[in-house]
């Protein structure tokens, strides 16, 4: 059986590309990008990429306080350290959505 997500590549995660057991990466660099919000404006982001798979993880407010509390706030101390992204859930906006959490590797 397929899932049909991982049929469809994307440039960035989704919630929805990680396996249950979540997916263990390295970091290889931290780049701005801008993106389109749910309004239809553009919108700089840091995006994390990896060096062992080519799409990008866009952090939210959330995950910068994780990686910056743990790795300090300049980005370049994070490259080759590993995160593992897994599926979970939070509330926005008053809805139950789907998330991409991480749990940080020493």
């Amino acid at each position: 059986m397929v899932d049909i997500f991982t049929m469809c590549p994307k440039p960035y995660f989704n919630f929805r590309h990680l396996p249950a057991e979540g997916l263990k990466l390295t970091i290889k660099d931290t780049q701005k990008r801008e993106l389109m919000n749910d309004k239809g404006e553009l919108k700089s982001k840091p995006v994390v990429y990896f060096s062992d798979d080519p799409r990008g993880w866009v952090l939210n407010e959330t995950a910068i306080k994780q990686l910056a509390g743990a790795w300090g706030k300049e980005t370049e101390t994070w490259a080759g350290r590993a995160v593992v992204l897994y599926a979970d859930k939070t509330n926005f906006k008053g809805d139950i959505v789907g998330c991409i959490r991480a749990r940080l590797e020493s």
